[in-house]
């Protein structure tokens, strides 16, 4: 669908045989968006072939998109304001290069079958609001890592976003990470267990500025938080840990001692 100005709402009932629709090529997407404004996405199943291979929804370019009570295999929301998302069960991974989104009480369970980087991840935007969500890596616990997520939600190159009372679990790295800059977020009161290394990560091309980490619970990580600084290409760039920041933890129960440092890096 392409250059949608009115409203437009989707409703897509379950098959009587319970199975889901899988009739789009791998190059596609079950669901796609594409300067839409004002587009309602409610009701839908849209599960891939098989893992990895494209999205069960793909909006781009568009405005005032709700995504509410559907249950998609991976999904994309790339180029896009106020995308308004709540209450949907996502397989696979959901991923957005977007602005003044709100994603809320979703589901999000990793493939446990097979590694992935990340179950969240928002990169290149600001103002986005990642609240009160589930979200489950699926990693068992054994080394060397060959299934799960890496990561729980990972910001990249994000600002004035908030974290709050999101659920991670069962992450191979970092329950929480930032890549690149990092400005004016806030991560509160999230609860974060299982995970491999650090409740909140950033290891590459560091540059935190105004952040507030406060309030998130930690049970069975290594450490609380690791900020390092691993530029992807040499020269160096300038590191930043500065301006107004604080990090409060309520609770950390370790997992052990003797995890090693090198961490693997992010494409």
């Amino acid at each position: 669908m392409s250059s949608a100005k009115a409203l437009w709402e989707f409703q897509i009932d379950p098959l009587p045989t319970g199975e889901y629709p899988q009739w789009n090529p791998a190059s596609s997407a079950n669901i796609m968006v594409t300067n839409g404004q004002d587009v309602g996405i409610s009701h839908c199943i849209a599960h891939r072939p098989q893992e990895g291979n494209g999205e069960g929804l793909l909006v781009t370019n568009s405005q005032d998109v709700r995504i509410i009570d559907n249950d998609f295999e991976n999904a994309n929301v790339n180029g896009s304001l106020h995308t308004y998302v709540a209450n949907n069960h996502i397989l696979g991974a959901y991923g957005q290069l977007s602005s003044w989104t709100v994603f809320r009480n979703n589901n999000m369970e990793a493939y446990s079958d097979v590694f992935d980087s990340t179950v969240f991840v928002s990169g290149e935007g600001s103002n986005n609001h990642i609240v009160a969500n589930r979200i489950d890596g699926k990693w068992n616990g054994i080394e060397p890592h060959t299934q799960g997520s890496d990561d729980g939600i990972l910001l990249k190159d994000e600002q004035n976003d908030t974290v709050e009372d999101d659920t991670i679990a069962n992450t191979w790295d970092a329950g929480i990470e930032s890549v690149g800059f990092l400005y004016n977020t806030q991560i509160l009161n999230n609860q974060i267990a299982n995970i491999g290394f650090p409740a909140v990560g950033a290891y590459y091309n560091t540059d935190w500025r105004n952040n507030l980490v406060r309030g998130n619970q930690a049970t069975n990580a290594l450490t609380l938080i690791a900020v390092m600084f691993k530029p992807d290409n040499p020269p160096a760039s300038v590191f930043y840990f500065k301006d107004r920041w604080g990090i409060y933890f309520t609770q950390v129960t370790p997992t052990g001692c003797g995890r090693r440092l090198s961490r693997r890096r992010h494409t």
